[in-house]
């Protein structure tokens, strides 16, 4: 089985937070490193009216 590194970079809202957690959470699981995730919060079009 293929090890995998995961590099994680995230915009510092709560929703990007909680997905850090998460996605370290599943690399433990599994028992594997991060590759590559990036978590940015968009405002859907009707927040930025």
């Amino acid at each position: 089985m293929a090890k995998v590194e995961v590099l994680l970079a995230i915009d510092g809202s709560e929703s990007a937070k909680k997905a850090e957690i998460a996605a370290l959470k599943i690399t433990k699981s599994y028992n594997i490193r991060m590759a590559a995730l990036y978590v940015v919060n968009v405002p859907s079009t009707s927040e930025q009216a």
